[in-house]
């Protein structure tokens, strides 16, 4: 549990530094992904629309942030 924990937070600040984005969602998305799936698996249903909305919206973040590197890496192609 402390390991989980500790690599949420570093997630959360790897969320705001747009250099760490993409590696923090990933790293995000699955934590989110054991935490729905666990909460289903015991039965615990009143506690999974917290996680699966919070890992809808990790997803998003991931999808912009993937977008985005495209299209700079595209840039990049257009000005080299």
């Amino acid at each position: 549990m402390y390991l989980l924990g500790a690599l949420e937070l570093l997630s959360a600040v790897g969320l705001l530094i747009p250099r760490t984005r993409i590696l923090a969602s990933g790293v995000l998305t699955f934590i989110l992904i054991g935490a729905v799936g666990s909460h289903l698996i015991y039965a615990q249903y009143a506690a999974v629309p917290f996680p699966a909305v919070l890992l809808i919206a990790n997803i998003g973040v991931l999808l912009v942030s993937l977008r985005q590197l495209e299209e700079e890496e595209s840039l990049e192609m257009v000005q080299a």
